[in-house]
C-alpha cells in the first residue's frame, strides 16, 4: 500500500506530529488539506536543510516505516511536544519526491504555504556552547536599531573586550548550511511570522534581519559575517522588502543568489519563483537543465525588455554545455558586474550606453533555435591591445599598507599602456580617465556615485573634503562667500558638508598630485562651485593643510586602491582601434570586437565564431570610458562624440 495518494488541485499534505519525549521514536500522520480552504488547520512550516540523504533515521508515518534525514529527525524532536500533537509542513515528507508531476504542481504552491503558516520554524541545527551568546548578540544590535537614542552605544559595544571573540562566534553561526541553501532563501522571505531555532534556543527572524542591517550600516558586515556576508545581507534585505510589499525581477534575484547551493540545478530558478509576481515560468523537473536555462534566459529578456541578463554570463567556456550568452546559474559570480546587478541590493546601474532605460519591445529579433540569440547591435571597435589585470591585482593586495608602492604599481601600468596626455574622447587628463576606467567609474570623481556612497564607501575622502571646506570657510571669511552665492553663511557650510556642491575637480587635482612625478600638473577646473571660488579668491586660496597629513593621505590612497581592486579580478585592460580604452573579460584577445547591443546598458565583448560571419560567442560585459552614458548613441549630448550616422546597426547571432 502506497503512503501517497494523488493530490487534487491546490491540495497539500500536512504532517501531524504525535506527542512524545525527546528520545522516543518519532510517529507522524499524513493527511490532505485544501490550501485555500477557510477550514485549513493551523500549521507550522519548517525551513531546514535536508542534510546527507545517505544518513537517515527510521520514523513511523501512517503506521509505515519511512526513512528521513537525521537533520529533519532532529528538528522534529525539538519541535515535538510531550503532551499534544503539532501540525507541520515539511517538504521531504509532505511532497512525494519520487513523483515528478507532483513536484511540478507543489512547488508553485510554496509561495502560499509559507505565508499561510502560523509560524515558520527556521531550523539551523543543534546548538553548541556559543549559540546563546550569539543570539543575545543579535538581540543587542536589534534593540539599538529600534531606539535611535541608543544607537551611539553601539560604538562602545564594538570596543568592548571580547567583541572580536563574539564576532568569531557569529561568523561560525552564519556559516551553517541553512544560510547558504537555495530553497531557504525564499522560505525565509515569504514567512509572515518566523523564528530561528537552534537546538532549544529561539530568535525572531526579524530580530536577526534588523541586526544584520545595522551591522551593514556600521560597515562591520565583513568582520561580523565573514564569507557568509553576501548571503546574510541578501536574506535580511529581501526579507524586509518582501514584508513591505515589494516584488522583484527574477533576473535580479538570480544574480543576488548565484552562490547559493542547490542539489538540483533547476532549483536555482524554481526556488525563487514565489518571490516573483506573475511569472510565466513553471517548474518542470522532467526537462534538461540546459533547455530550462536557455528558455528562462530568453523569457527574462522578453519580460524585462532588456539584455541585462547577459551580464550574468561568465562568457565563452569550452567546457560548458550552455550557449555563451546563457548565465550558468549553477556557478557563483567571481567578478563584480559592471551592469550593477550584483553590487548593492538597493542599487541600480546608472550606466546606459544606449540611453534607453525602458525599451518598448523585446530586443530579441526572432526566435531562431533555442540556443541562438538573434539581436541587433553596433560594432563599436576592434580590440587592439590587451593587458591582463590579475597580476596587478595580486601585487596591489600585497602592498595596500604602503601607499607609495600602490601609486608605483598603478603608475607602472599607466606608463606601459602609453596613453596620450589628454584622453580626447572625454577631454580629460589621461591619468584621471585611466583611474576612472580601472574602477569602472566607481570612484568619488564619478557622477554616478551619490552623496551617501561617498560617505560610506569613501569615508576618508569625505572627511578630508569636509575638513578642507571648513578650513576654506574659516580662512576666507564665510560671509563673503555666502554673499557671493547669495545664501546664508551657515547654509553654504551645511550644503558643502552634507549634500556637497561638485567637489569632483578638487579630488581630481589631488589624484593628479598623487600620480604626477613632479607634482606640477593640474586638472583644469570646470565645476560651477570651483569656478566661483577661483574667481573670488584667485591664486590666494591655500591648499588644505589637513589633507596633506600623512595618515589622511595614506587612507585616501587605500580607499582609491581598494575600489580599483574590486574591478581587476577576472578582467583585462584593453585599448581599441579607435583610441578608446576600457576593461573587459579576462579571456579577451586582440581582434575580438566590442559591440553596443540594442537593449543593453553596457557594451559587450564578442568573439567571431568560425561558423558564419554574423555569428559570435559572448565573452562578457565591458566598461569603455567615454561611451557609458550614451555619448555614442546620442552624440548631440557631447561634442567629442562622432556622429551616430558613423555606425551601422547589424543583425547578429550569439551562440
Amino acid at each position: 500500500m502506497s503512503l501517497y495518494f494523488k493530490l487534487e488541485k491546490n491540495e497539500i499534505r500536512l504532517l501531524a506530529l504525535h506527542p512524545g519525549t525527546f528520545h522516543e521514536n518519532i510517529e507522524v500522520s499524513l493527511y490532505t488539506a485544501s490550501l485555500f480552504s477557510v477550514n485549513l488547520d493551523p500549521y507550522k512550516a519548517l525551513s531546514y536543510v535536508w542534510g546527507d540523504q545517505n544518513i537517515t533515521e527510521t520514523i513511523t508515518c501512517n503506521d509505515f516505516p519511512i526513512e528521513i534525514t537525521t537533520n529533519l529527525a532532529l528538528a522534529l524532536r525539538y519541535i515535538r511536544s510531550e503532551s499534544h500533537p503539532c501540525t507541520i509542513w515539511a517538504d521531504a515528507i509532505c511532497i512525494n519526491q519520487a513523483d515528478l508531476d507532483e513536484r511540478n504542481s507543489q512547488v508553485p504552491l510554496m509561495e502560499h504555504i509559507y505565508p499561510k503558516a502560523d509560524e515558520v520554524i527556521i531550523w539551523i541545527g543543534e546548538a553548541d556552547e556559543s549559540t546563546e551568546n550569539v543570539m543575545e548578540w543579535f538581540r543587542e544590535f536589534d534593540k539599538h536599531w529600534e531606539d535611535e537614542t541608543h544607537r551611539a552605544e553601539l560604538v562602545y559595544i564594538t570596543q568592548e573586550a571580547g567583541f572580536d571573540l563574539r564576532l568569531e562566534r557569529v561568523r561560525a553561526f552564519v556559516a551553517r548550511p541553512w544560510f547558504h541553501r537555495a530553497w531557504t532563501f525564499q522560505e525565509a522571505c515569504l514567512s509572515e511570522s518566523a523564528h530561528v531555532r537552534c537546538g532549544s534556543f529561539t530568535l525572531p527572524w526579524l530580530t536577526f534581519c534588523s541586526a544584520s542591517i545595522i551591522v551593514r550600516e556600521m560597515g562591520i558586515e565583513k568582520s561580523a559575517f565573514g564569507e557568509s556576508e553576501n548571503h546574510v545581507q541578501a536574506l535580511a534585505y529581501f526579507s524586509v522588502m518582501t514584508r513591505i510589499g515589494d516584488s522583484f525581477q527574477l533576473s535580479f534575484l538570480l544574480n543576488q543568489t548565484r552562490s547559493r547551493i542547490a542539489t538540483n540545478p533547476r532549483d536555482k530558478i524554481y526556488s525563487l519563483l514565489g518571490l516573483v509576481r506573475n511569472s510565466s515560468i513553471k517548474p518542470d523537473y522532467g526537462t534538461s537543465m540546459e533547455r530550462i536555462y536557455c528558455t528562462v534566459a530568453k523569457t527574462l529578456i522578453t519580460a524585462d525588455k532588456s539584455l541585462d541578463i547577459l551580464s550574468g554570463s561568465t562568457g565563452y567556456d569550452t567546457d560548458s554545455t550552455l550557449p555563451s550568452w546563457v548565465p550558468d546559474w549553477r556557478k557563483g559570480l567571481s567578478i563584480q558586474l559592471i551592469c550593477g546587478m550584483n553590487h548593492k541590493f538597493d542599487s541600480v546601474s546608472q550606466f546606459d550606453v544606449n540611453l534607453s532605460m525602458v525599451e518598448a519591445v523585446s530586443p530579441l529579433q526572432q526566435d531562431g533555435e533555442l540556443h541562438e540569440l538573434h539581436i541587433r547591435g553596433i560594432q563599436f571597435a576592434t580590440v587592439l591591445s590587451v593587458w591582463r589585470l590579475d597580476e596587478l591585482s595580486h601585487r596591489l593586495k600585497t602592498c595596500m599598507t604602503a601607499e607609495r608602492r600602490v601609486l608605483e604599481e598603478l603608475r607602472g601600468l599607466f606608463k606601459q599602456i602609453g596613453i596620450p596626455d589628454i584622453y580626447e574622447h572625454s577631454n580629460e587628463v589621461s591619468i584621471i580617465a585611466f583611474l576612472r576606467t580601472l574602477s569602472a567609474d566607481s570612484l568619488p570623481i564619478s557622477k554616478k556615485v551619490g552623496v551617501l556612497p561617498r560617505k560610506t564607501t569613501f569615508p576618508w575622502h569625505h572627511d578630508w573634503l569636509r575638513q578642507e571646506i571648513d578650513i576654506d570657510l574659516k580662512t576666507f571669511r564665510r560671509k563673503k562667500i555666502a554673499g557671493y552665492f547669495g545664501i546664508d553663511s551657515m547654509e553654504i557650510k551645511s550644503k558643502l558638508q552634507s549634500t556637497g556642491l561638485d567637489m569632483t575637480d578638487i579630488i581630481c587635482k589631488v589624484y593628479m598630485d598623487f600620480f604626477s612625478e613632479d607634482g606640477s600638473r593640474r586638472f583644469t577646473s570646470s565645476s560651477r562651485f570651483q569656478h566661483k571660488l577661483d574667481t573670488l579668491f584667485g591664486d590666494t586660496r591655500p591648499p588644505p593643510s589637513y589633507f596633506f597629513k600623512d595618515d589622511v593621505k595614506s587612507r585616501v590612497i587605500v580607499e582609491l586602491a581598494d575600489t580599483i581592486l574590486r574591478w581587476l579580478v577576472g578582467r583585462s585592460f584593453i585599448m581599441l582601434d579607435n583610441g578608446f580604452m576600457g576593461i573587459a573579460p579576462l579571456n579577451i584577445e586582440s581582434g575580438d570586437l566590442v559591440y553596443i547591443l540594442d537593449g543593453a546598458k553596457v557594451p559587450f565583448a564578442l568573439k567571431p565564431a568560425n561558423t558564419k560571419p554574423t555569428h559570435f560567442k559572448l565573452l562578457g560585459e565591458c566598461y569603455i570610458h567615454g561611451i557609458m552614458y550614451g555619448e555614442v548613441t546620442q552624440p548631440k549630448k557631447n561634442k567629442y562624440r562622432r556622429r551616430k550616422s558613423s555606425f551601422r546597426k547589424e543583425d547578429i547571432v550569439i551562440i
